[in-house]
């Protein structure tokens, strides 16, 4: 009996992609600061890059 995507594995790997993907979101959402500073020349969004 294969597993997820006919792989022998199939079931393992998809839940160690899907820890992954949920840790890579955690961190992109993490570094994103959004800003409500309003005025001549401020950005209202920008990158966090510490």
């Amino acid at each position: 009996m294969n597993g997820a995507g006919g792989a022998s594995d199939g079931i393992g790997q998809f839940f160690i992609g899907l820890v992954m993907m949920c840790g890579g979101c955690y961190m992109l959402l993490n570094a994103i600061k959004i800003t409500s500073s309003f005025g001549m020349g401020t950005h209202l969004w920008f990158v966090n890059s510490t």
